[in-house]
């Protein structure tokens, strides 16, 4: 493709250079009909010379002008294709980044849904009874980091206003944010699920 382009050029550039001194005369003459019709150039102008002319309006001047519009529109497009290449060199790298930070913002999400801060855990399980103010009993999962699932685990609430505001019942889904201290864990955060 691109080597029948630059043939093609040259070739449109050849063929402009040999003729363009054949047809230098009859556009002078031209011009001189142009300029005033009782001209004394009017009186040695023959008819091979306004074939000449004529020719010369009709594909010496449109053919220049198409050669330069190629060439405007080849000056043009190559930047254009230029630019496409390094799009698609760029695209994919640029692909990949995107998807690799949601795979990384979707790992941290679920890191962050199982250890909320340092020192605290997630515990999802089934309320099962409420002893004082602030103390609860809750069947239990898997606590990521910190224990595997038990039937009845104590859980104190971090505050008697906590748990009286969750409104649990016996047998409701609860997820809580609990942290260890020396010798139990404390709830800071009481959700009913269901």
């Amino acid at each position: 493709m691109r080597v029948a382009t630059k043939w093609l050029c040259g070739l449109l550039v050849a063929v402009m250079a040999l003729t363009s001194p054949l047809l230098s005369r009859p556009a002078v003459v031209q011009a001189a009909e142009l300029s005033s019709e009782t001209s004394p150039a009017d009186a040695d102008v023959s008819d091979a010379d306004r074939v000449g002319a004529g020719f010369h309006n009709v594909a010496y001047v449109p053919g220049k002008a198409i050669v330069c519009g190629l060439g405007a529109v080849a000056s043009v497009a190559q930047p254009a294709r230029a630019f496409a290449i390094a799009l698609r060199r760029i695209a994919v790298p640029a692909l990949f980044l995107l998807l690799l930070a949601g795979f990384a913002a979707g790992i941290w999400g679920s890191y962050r849904a199982a250890f909320p801060a340092r020192g605290v855990y997630r515990v999802t399980g089934v309320f099962e009874a409420r002893s004082g103010d602030t103390l609860m009993l809750v069947r239990h999962d898997v606590v990521p980091g910190l224990m595997d699932e038990m039937q009845s685990m104590a859980i104190f609430a971090d505050s008697p206003e906590r748990l009286a505001a969750a409104g649990l019942a016996r047998g409701d889904r609860v997820r809580l944010t609990v942290r260890q201290e020396k010798d139990r864990l404390v709830a800071v955060e009481i959700l009913k699920i269901r």
